[in-house]
């Protein structure tokens, strides 16, 4: 199952048919993926991304449940040990 912020992000309690189809597209997708919301904090990690970064915990020294909230400029601070645990 993939990390998802529990925050309110001011969508409606019941998403739409088309807003569930989407995040079914994403959340089962073979690539890797995070949503990254206005003010640049990472929202989202589909089940590839989490899997990735359980796999790379150690190396990367990251849980995925941490990144979740964090600014994306955190991502830039880890990027050397996240490429070469890659």
């Amino acid at each position: 199952m993939a990390v998802n912020s529990s925050r309110d992000v001011g969508q409606s309690a019941a998403p739409s048919a088309i807003q569930q189809a989407f995040y079914g597209m994403v959340e089962h997708a073979a690539q890797p993926q995070m949503f990254i919301d206005q003010t640049g904090t990472i929202s989202y990690l589909n089940a590839r991304m989490t899997d990735l970064l359980n796999r790379h915990e150690e190396v990367v020294g990251l849980n995925p449940v941490d990144l979740v909230g964090q600014s994306a400029r955190f991502l830039f601070a880890i990027a050397p040990k996240l490429k070469s645990a890659l």
